[in-house]
């Protein structure tokens, strides 16, 4: 009795493990290969650049987890070109704690920089309507007198703009302190007398920047990028009047870091959309840093049924704790720093 019993139970098991786990594998799979489907693998960011999600290999499964190989990079729409910065490796390891883990790696920061540097976006020209009144800055060379005196001695009581032209793409680093990068450019002052531009001088300008990433995790969700702040740096490059020197419009520079910061924030503002799947939303956040690259950790919620309300979770790396955060003045204290300067 005691073998049958035993010999009916292992049998019954064989069974099912033969007929059931073949069934719901090809459930799984089936439901698996539905929700990818609908992930739309390219997706604008602006009219300046989209990011393309194409798969670079076939979903993979080690252990207990669901390997998803995206490209994740972006491209300039008028002239796609592949970036040529070096691409990291990524670790097979996730988190225990959370449903999924995402990657979002130093390269692909760097196909952002280089495919804005593409599309020519990086490039503005700075007027006197960009200034708040609210701000004790002009833009004439009489504001300037005491920090570029050459300027006002050619040029007394003139208009003036600048043309700002970011020359290199934008590079980002990731380590374990966090996130930081790097613009190189040309400042190029112009003074304007009555229909004309005139060419003054040109610097070769630098920022170093500290970076946050906020997230918007949702039904449909997007990485932003924020800067803390900027560490300008000047030299002259060129000049049409002379010899100028730029000690005084270094220091005014650094005196006005907390008006560059959100200036620049206000330029760059689009979000870059994440991997979307119907029915699912995704819920919950953690992270780590690693040399190269982030993992940003996230749960799921799943309805079949696609009925899932469009609601949008916030959530940012670095607090006011972060490291590489330089302390920036209030905008009342950078006014007295100004005018006392």
């Amino acid at each position: 009795k005691q073998w049958y019993q035993r010999r009916v139970v292992i049998t019954a098991g064989d069974q099912v493990k033969k007929q059931v786990c073949p069934m719901v594998n090809e459930e799984i799979q089936s439901d698996l290969n539905q929700i990818l489907a609908t992930v739309d693998l390219e997706a604008d960011i602006d009219d300046n650049c989209y990011i393309d999600y194409s798969l670079v290999q076939a979903p993979f499964v080690i252990s207990d987890a669901l390997f998803v190989n995206g490209k994740g990079e972006i491209y300039a729409k008028r002239r796609p070109s592949e970036c040529p910065s070096p691409k990291q490796e990524l670790p097979h390891t996730v988190e225990d704690g959370h449903m999924v883990t995402l990657w979002v790696t130093e390269y692909m920061l760097n196909t952002a920089g280089y495919a804005y540097q593409q599309a020519d976006f990086l490039q503005y020209n700075l007027t006197s309507e960009d200034i708040p009144e609210k701000l004790p800055i002009r833009m004439t060379t009489d504001f300037f007198k005491y920090f570029l005196p050459p300027l006002y001695k050619a040029y007394p009581d003139k208009n003036l703009s600048l043309w700002i032209n970011v020359t290199k793409p934008i590079t980002f680093d990731i380590n374990t302190a966090g996130v930081s990068g790097k613009a190189e450019g040309t400042i190029t002052w112009f003074v304007l007398d009555g229909d004309n531009e005139i060419e003054a001088f040109t610097l070769d300008a630098q920022l170093d920047l500290c970076v946050n990433i906020s997230l918007h995790l949702g039904t449909k969700s997007e990485i932003y990028l924020d800067l803390i702040t900027v560490e300008p740096y000047i030299q002259l490059k060129s000049s049409n009047i002379g010899n100028v020197s730029v000690d005084a419009l270094q220091s005014f520079l650094k005196l006005s870091r907390s008006l560059i910061v959100p200036f620049i924030n206000g330029i760059v503002k689009k979000g870059i959309p994440l991997p979307s799947f119907e029915g699912i939303a995704f819920s919950g956040f953690d992270f780590s840093l690693h040399n190269g690259y982030i993992q940003i950790y996230t749960d799921v919620k799943y309805d079949p049924s696609k009925m899932l309300e469009d609601e949008t979770e916030t959530y940012t790396l670095f607090d006011d704790s972060f490291e590489c955060k330089i302390k920036l003045s209030g905008l009342a204290a950078v006014i007295d720093d100004i005018l006392h300067f």
